[in-house]
């Protein structure tokens, strides 16, 4: 008697995906392709900004999204180049490394990365260029089911933009839909002739997921921020996380991609030795104060997703001589209504360095927090407490970094922020101890280096798909 193999159980829609894929379905059977993008683009967006990944917890989620991506590119006549697009090049050049990015923007992690990285790429092996598509802004006409703020590049990643080496970045125009932008870029793309191409994006990157569908260059490596980008097209994922890597690895082989792991994508730690202690005068907060600190560009929306507003309003309440500072932008006034009076919102800052060193203790708010400004804060000697809460990616990469993956509870958590509070001594070998990791294998130096290792295979692959 033989045994039927089992069936795979059918895929659960949460509400906000669904509410999105169905819409999707009747617009692409309507040949409304442009709408049925933008559609499958806002089930990522909602689930990535909005739900913690509850759907795109694991790569094989992921893919869901991107094939829908591929029937549809598939559709649009958007098909796989026959020929493979890099620049035939001499064994003694550096290859051409193109990354793509969505969006550039001041004060962002993922912008941070890739223009410190554009810096710092050894220049006998790699001419690195970034096309940046801009489907994270409102586009011309506005789109119809997914809304983006008016935040072109431009205007928003000002400086980010005048910090790259002179002719390294192409901007695209946020004109047309989506599919109009899709074809642009891939057409951009190619004219750049590179040899490998970096992916800076998830599944809520739909001129991204063209581009690498599309194939633009001989290798085609996704940079994972969070979700990976496991389209048809993509040769290789680097994930940030060694944790996230293994779990989905069983589901990237049966769709050929490789994967490896960087522990992280950067962090700018050396500048933490220079940094001056912003006076805590005009901060509202007495010299005297125990100063907890916390940053991020999501902080309000983090500190409320869980318990972790409420938690450190207790910890507050047991302690009158603990002062909180937020740094970063957004609205923070449920959280400072919530923390009482000793809660300061210091706004956004191009630099956080100077209130980070000018504090005792980092927070690193959770279920989900940062990484860079881990790495920041680090680079201050300022001592860091972070949670392992969880396996997708903001949920444990800030204990990895700063080495608290045995904090693994909310109790844990703030025992850890109350033995700090009573020793000086213990937060200063704390800091000490975290600055070295920081230094010595965080920093954008050696991430760069780390980078370019794992680029090696994909290099020697690309060379070996270039026409002499």
């Amino acid at each position: 008697m033989t045994t039927a193999p089992a069936r795979p159980a059918p895929v659960q829609f949460p509400p906000h995906i669904g509410g999105c894929l169905k819409p999707a379905i009747a617009h692409a059977q309507a040949g409304r392709l442009g709408l049925a993008l933008e559609c499958v683009a806002a089930a990522a967006v909602a689930d990535i900004q909005h739900h913690q990944q509850t759907f795109l917890s694991d790569a094989s989620r992921a893919a869901l999204l991107c094939d829908l991506y591929a029937e549809l590119f598939s559709m649009a006549g958007i098909t796989p180049h026959a020929a493979l697009a890099g620049a035939a090049i001499a064994p003694s050049q550096p290859l051409r490394l193109l990354y793509i990015v969505s969006s550039l923007v001041d004060g962002q992690a993922a912008s941070a990365n890739i223009a410190r990285l554009c810096q710092l790429h050894h220049p006998a092996r790699f001419d690195p260029h970034i096309l940046c598509v801009e489907e994270f802004t409102q586009r011309r006409p506005a789109l119809g089911f997914l809304k983006y703020p008016d935040a072109p590049s431009a205007r928003v990643g000002a400086k980010v933009i005048a910090s790259l080496p002179s002719g390294s970045l192409t901007l695209l125009e946020p004109t047309g839909d989506l599919l109009a932008g899709a074809r642009e870029a891939i057409a951009a793309a190619r004219s750049l002739r590179p040899q490998i191409a970096v992916f800076v994006g998830s599944p809520a990157c739909p001129v991204q997921a063209a581009c690498a569908f599309a194939r633009v260059a001989p290798r085609q490596i996704n940079m994972n921020i969070g979700v990976p980008l496991p389209v048809r097209g993509i040769d290789h994922i680097v994930y940030n996380s060694p944790r996230r890597q293994a779990q989905d690895q069983p589901h990237l082989a049966p769709r050929n991609i490789a994967s490896s792991s960087v522990e992280t994508s950067g962090g700018d730690a050396r500048a933490g030795l220079a940094a001056i202690p912003e006076p805590r005068g005009p901060l509202g907060v007495p010299a005297d104060a125990l100063l907890l600190v916390s940053a991020g560009n999501r902080l309000p929306q983090r500190m409320l997703a869980g318990s972790f507003a409420s938690d450190l309003a207790a910890f507050l309440a047991s302690r009158p001589d603990v002062w909180w500072v937020g740094v970063g932008p957004g609205d923070f006034t449920d959280v400072l209504r919530l923390l009482g009076p000793r809660a300061v919102a210091a706004g956004p800052r191009a630099d956080i360095r100077g209130v980070v060193k000018a504090a005792d203790i980092y927070l690193n708010e959770y279920p989900e927090g940062g990484g860079n400004t881990i790495i920041e804060a680090m680079g201050c000697a300022t001592p860091v407490v972070a949670g392992d809460f969880g396996l997708r990616h903001a949920q444990h990469i800030g204990a990895a970094l700063s080495d608290h993956t045995s904090i693994t509870s909310c109790d844990a958590y703030w025992r850890e922020v109350e033995r700090l509070a009573a020793n000086p001594v213990a937060r200063e070998a704390l800091g000490q101890r975290q600055q070295r990791r920081a230094l010595e294998s965080l920093d954008y130096h050696v991430i760069a280096l780390a980078y370019e290792r794992e680029f090696v295979p994909a290099a020697a692959a690309a060379r070996a798909a270039i026409p002499a």
